[in-house]
């Protein structure tokens, strides 16, 4: 499976993470959760660069020469939008990421001699990776051959979407986001955030496809070979969007809205910052099962803003997703959140032994399994497994810590009141 190691970059000192095919995040803010995020989504969208160069250069009719150099390039620019400038970086700095046997990408700094900047952003390829870039300098007949030939190098046949955190200020500027973007230059499009502009670029690709809502889209595709275990997923998966947005997202007229159950309508900007948050994390995970597009998605903070129902929702419309045949690594703060979670796993566990009484409870197809999911928790630069081994759970201790403390105050402040009313 693939194993993420970072030495010395932002907050974190030294972590490891195997990453299965759930990965749950958690931890107090400024720990490293999104740094890590970022760097996962930094290395399996090389193969999208990969890509993406070599249909540049067949567009523009280049001989691919400098191909490598070009993609070095290329990959600097993306890693400083993701974590910014190097100068400030030690120098021993490290990534690497391991796709699968002898299968790899590290960066780090090396000291530049030409002293126009004091440390210079370096890669390593595994050789395997080395030969596949190597064979983009030639000319492909079928695009088909690139695609295939690049998803067996690094191990990864999936689609990577990134979903930040602070989704309500991109909802907030919707009708705005074309024209934001049309008149940057590169250099100020340099200035956002990578994995965010990769995320508004995402949506206002799909926005379109939104024009009679989720249901619209189900329908205009189940008249082809949609079959019934997809059907009975996707209904599910459409229930429980309406019943965490209270309403139905459509974009019509060139507004995104959210329609009542009196087919009123209200513009979405002018919704709860909960149902601005949700809204495209909703979206994307329906439009990837339903197009039965693979998909590893990197999800921060699902629980902004959200009534803790909504949050247990959302984890279980995860669920959902994961059974579809997709990945995601999560990143949360919420003891809601993580407490569905373990219902799920519960589920996942007990199902074998008692699957209709299980199944009663939770349905089938948000069940998650142990042997699929990994958890971590984040602080003070390192990172350490937080699964029961022998329960098979995120451990309670890290749920309910807080709420420990919470509750210890407490009880500190009643024996306070009853000693100051005895006297």
């Amino acid at each position: 499976m693939p194993r993420l190691t970072v030495h010395n970059l932002g907050p974190i000192r030294d972590c490891e993470i195997e990453l299965k095919d759930f990965c749950v995040l958690t931890g107090p803010q400024a720990s490293g959760k999104s740094t890590v995020a970022k760097a996962i989504f930094f290395f399996r969208t090389i193969k999208d660069d990969c890509i993406s160069m070599y249909l540049k250069n067949q567009a523009l009719g280049s001989d691919g020469s400098s191909f490598l150099t070009a993609l070095k390039k290329q990959l600097r620019s993306k890693f400083m939008q993701m974590f910014g400038s190097s100068w400030g970086m030690s120098m021993d700095m490290k990534l690497r990421y391991e796709y699968g046997p002898k299968t790899f990408a590290e960066v780090s700094l090396r000291e530049n001699k030409t002293g126009r900047a004091p440390n210079y952003i370096d890669f390593l390829f595994s050789k395997n990776i080395s030969d596949f870039i190597k064979t983009l300098n030639q000319d492909w007949s079928d695009k088909n051959d690139i695609l295939r030939m690049a998803a067996e190098t690094f191990c990864d046949d999936y689609e990577n979407v990134y979903i930040p955190a602070g989704r309500s200020l991109i909802t907030l500027l919707t009708s705005q986001l074309n024209y934001i973007l049309s008149i940057m230059d590169d250099m100020q499009k340099k200035s956002i955030d990578y994995c965010t502009q990769n995320y508004m670029e995402r949506i206002l690709k799909l926005k379109n496809l939104f024009s009679d809502g989720i249901r619209g889209m189900y329908y205009d595709k189940r008249t082809t070979s949609l079959d019934p275990v997809n059907k009975k997923l996707l209904q599910a998966m459409m229930n429980q969007i309406d019943q965490i947005l209270r309403g139905k997202y459509q974009y019509q007229d060139g507004e995104e809205r959210l329609v009542l159950d009196d087919h009123s309508y209200v513009r979405l900007n002018y919704t709860s910052s909960g149902q601005q948050e949700v809204v495209w994390i909703l979206n994307l995970l329906f439009y990837y099962v339903l197009e039965n597009k693979k998909a590893y998605v990197i999800l921060e903070e699902p629980e902004s803003h959200l009534y803790p129902q909504a949050q247990s929702e959302v984890a279980q419309l995860l669920g959902m997703f994961l059974n579809a045949g997709n990945q995601m690594l999560l990143t949360t703060h919420s003891p809601y959140i993580l407490g569905e979670i373990n219902n799920l796993l519960y589920a996942g566990n007990l199902a074998d032994q008692a699957k209709e009484q299980v199944n009663c409870v939770v349905a089938e197809n948000m069940q998650v399994h142990s042997d699929r999911t990994s958890a971590y928790y984040m602080d003070d630069g390192r990172m350490r497994d937080i699964m029961d081994e022998e329960i098979q759970l995120i451990r309670n201790s890290v749920i309910d810590g807080i709420s420990d403390i919470i509750n210890d105050q407490n009880e500190k402040l009643v024996e306070i009141d009853i000693q100051s009313q005895e006297k």
